[in-house]
């Protein structure tokens, strides 16, 4: 968990002294569309940003997909579990 802490500090860091130094004025373009002029900083923000998120969604999405395998593995156990059991329990008699 520190050591998690600390990197994030250290990105922090980093991403200030990068906007610190690049205050250039940059116009972003993109098929029809353009905005601008933004400073550098600004556009590599808002696409560490754009990227984090995506990540963070398809991260999640594969979280969400094993959870659901899981369940229905646990599930499975648990049913085959109990037919041994009842299994044992009917050659006892």
């Amino acid at each position: 968990m520190q050591a998690k802490l600390i990197a994030g500090l250290i990105v922090i860091i980093l991403v200030i002294i990068f906007t610190i130094w690049n205050q250039a004025p940059v116009e972003v373009s993109f098929v029809f569309w353009s905005i601008g002029p933004w400073s550098v900083s600004i556009v590599v923000f808002f696409s560490i940003l754009i990227g984090a998120v995506v990540t963070f969604c398809i991260g999640l999405q594969a979280r969400l997909t094993l959870n659901r395998e899981l369940k229905a593995k646990s599930e499975r156990i648990a049913e085959l579990e109990h037919r041994i059991k009842a299994g044992i329990k009917s050659q006892e008699t």
